[in-house]
């Protein structure tokens, strides 16, 4: 039945700064996007962000971990900081991400329930006996739950456990949720385009200004273009002779350089004589 596939797939992108693009000072305050831990005991972990090979992605968020028990864990939640992630109540939902990291550790995503006073009403999450592990190279995981009757939006966890090894890492990019059971491939939400083209647009608007600006410089340099043509036609005329204005061109008819000197016309070479 393909009106019933139709209706299975992946329909409007419900998560904000979902690539983690969004322009921020430090990769441990990412807009849109909170930071949790738990059960770290004297592990070290550190958020930072790393190239990212996806196309058309420029960076991921890179999580490192030093020491974490493996029942310890670091995770990022979303927020409504960025975008409010609204759901239909009894529907699925499929929340997908990229993710790559120290071989065969555990990572995890989760859905949490919230009903229109915002409180959480459940959570629906990758099981522990079927577990994600991540692998050095990038691949895509992706979890379905159904919102509850009462759900009317919710947040998105996406979590690595600890390895109890030192210089573990994961890095996460191109998370995704949409309603319906099969994840399409990813694309930026319809707010996060609006945003880059509203950016892209203030940032040609400036770049008009300055070339304005340069255009008001361009004529200034156009007076001194011709100022400089003017002293190499004189120079021209000198030829190979060294001495400046031998034959009087310089000055108009009548100058007088001295009691004894004055500029006249008449000359042998050119218009003037001394």
């Amino acid at each position: 039945n393909v009106t019933a596939s139709l209706q299975s797939i992946g329909g409007d992108f419900q998560l904000g700064n979902s690539s983690f693009e969004a322009v921020t000072n430090t990769p441990a305050a990412v807009p849109g996007w909170s930071n949790n831990s738990g059960g770290l005991g004297a592990g070290v972990t550190r958020r930072q962000w790393a190239d990212s090979t996806l196309p058309g992605s420029t960076r991921a968020w890179r999580w490192e971990l030093d020491s974490v028990p493996t029942s310890g864990y670091l995770e990022g939640i979303s927020t409504s900081g960025v975008k409010l992630m609204k759901v239909e109540s009894g529907k699925a939902h499929t929340v997908s991400a990229y993710v790559r990291g120290t071989a065969g550790v555990r990572v995890f995503l989760q859905f949490a329930w919230r009903d229109a006073a915002n409180a959480t009403i459940g959570y629906s999450g990758t099981p522990a006996a079927a577990q994600y592990r991540a692998a050095a190279d990038w691949g895509r995981i992706s979890w379905t739950g159904t919102a509850p009757a009462a759900a009317v939006t919710c947040v998105v966890y996406i979590r690595v456990y600890g390895a109890n090894v030192p210089d573990q890492w994961v890095e996460w990019d191109n998370v995704q949720v949409q309603v319906g059971t099969v994840a399409t491939g990813y694309a930026p939400s319809l707010d996060e385009i609006a945003s880059a083209t509203a950016a892209n647009a203030s940032a040609a608007s400036t770049l008009t200004g300055k070339v304005t600006a340069l255009e008001g410089t361009t004529i200034a340099q156009g007076q001194a273009i011709t100022t400089v043509s003017a002293g190499l036609a004189q120079a021209n005329r000198s030829g190979n002779n060294m001495i400046v204005d031998g034959s009087f061109e310089g000055r108009v008819a009548g100058t007088t350089l001295a009691a004894w000197a004055v500029i006249a016309p008449g000359g042998r070479t050119g218009t003037n004589a001394l």
